[in-house]
């Protein structure tokens, strides 16, 4: 499962605004690490490594806030294939601030990629 499926069945079907986020996330953060006049392949590349990053953080920020006897039913749910609707509900009953969760992590890492690529490149 990739960043925007895993955004797409809970946060942002109901809105009706998907192709909207993904292509603001994808011009945004490839301006700002300076990739716009990269080639097309470098570009999904560059986005495919990035969606990864996000997705992991938000699993990872999800798990931390768990408590334990919900985690293996949240790794359960959301197995390769899971149904939409099984993820929803789950989010919905035990992840409350998935929002709020998705938004700061996507900005940490957005903000992470920025500062790798203004960083002096070593010979």
């Amino acid at each position: 499962m990739n960043y925007f499926s895993f955004l797409t069945f809970f946060f942002f079907r109901r809105r009706g605004t998907t192709m909207e986020f993904e292509e603001f996330f994808k011009a945004n953060v490839i301006d700002l690490v300076g990739l716009s006049d990269a080639p097309e392949d470098v570009k999904r590349s560059f986005l495919a490594d990035a969606s990864q990053m996000v997705l992991e953080a938000i699993v990872d920020r999800i798990d931390s806030e768990l408590p334990e006897e919900k985690k293996e039913e949240f790794y359960r749910v959301f197995r390769q294939g899971a149904k939409d609707e099984d993820m929803q509900s789950f989010i919905k009953a035990n992840i409350p601030n998935f929002e709020e969760i998705a938004g700061e992590e996507t900005g940490r890492v957005k903000d992470a990629l920025v500062k790798a690529s203004q960083e002096p490149k070593s010979a």
